[in-house]
């Protein structure tokens, strides 16, 4: 299934944590301007699309083995009941990316800095608009989303990526990867959802981490839904 034209939400607070920030901008006024018109200039220059898809996999001893790519097991213990696995790509496309490059060949650094910050915090709100929008779809089935899983997150090798893309047809939008395993566009996710019949104990990432004090720690542990 292919989402064009999603609403974009990039939150201020969260552009703040990307730019190493963590105190009050009661005494940055000026900054905390400046970041909210390079948000507004970052929701123009951006083209939030995903794709989403179930796909068929099997329990066996090891975890969940994707059926379509047998070396690929899902080992969370979360998975283990269940229901159904998603595989998601999404992106805000290639502009910002260029707007980054062209403001720090200007000399516009603190600028480009924080359009980079944007990019970063738009396509990873996009991707749980997109998981929302998912769970309200499978929440009439009984169903909760598991933690993202992917390449290059927890235990997934990223070698794992060019096969992970084509079993998302990530090609619809545009998305691809060199033999580094850098996607192009650089402001991409690609990675698997599970669906279990109760909700897990771990849903970020950040759970699976004890670092409390990281400034890129996920702030709450619940999902965003949202309307096309």
């Amino acid at each position: 299934m292919l989402l064009p034209q999603i609403a974009l939400k990039i939150p201020p607070a969260k552009v703040l944590r990307y730019l190493g920030i963590k105190n009050s901008t009661d005494h940055w006024p000026e900054l905390l301007r400046q970041i909210e018109a390079v948000i507004q200039a970052g929701k123009v220059l951006a083209t939030p699309t995903a794709a989403i898809t179930q796909v068929p996999f099997c329990l066996e001893q090891q975890g969940v083995v994707i059926g379509s790519m047998p070396d690929l097991v899902l080992g969370d213990a979360a998975l283990r009941k269940i229901s159904a696995v998603s595989v998601v790509a999404v992106t805000v496309g290639e502009a910002i990316e260029q707007e980054v490059t062209r403001l720090f060949n200007k000399g516009e650094t603190t600028k480009g800095v924080i359009m980079d910050a944007v990019g970063t915090v738009a396509v990873e709100e996009l991707s749980e608009q997109v998981i929302g929008l998912a769970a309200r779809q499978m929440g009439v089935r009984g169903l909760y989303a598991t933690a993202k899983l992917g390449p290059g997150y927890q235990d997934m090798p990223l070698e794992y990526l060019p096969a992970v893309l084509q079993l998302a047809e990530a090609w619809q939008i545009n998305i691809t990867c060199n033999e580094f395993c850098q996607m192009k566009p650089s402001k991409s996710l690609c990675f698997f959802i599970g669906w279990v019949p109760e909700p897990p104990k771990i849903r970020e990432k950040c759970d699976l981490c004890q670092k409390a004090d990281c400034l890129y720690r996920c702030w709450n542990g619940r999902r965003e839904e949202f309307v096309l």
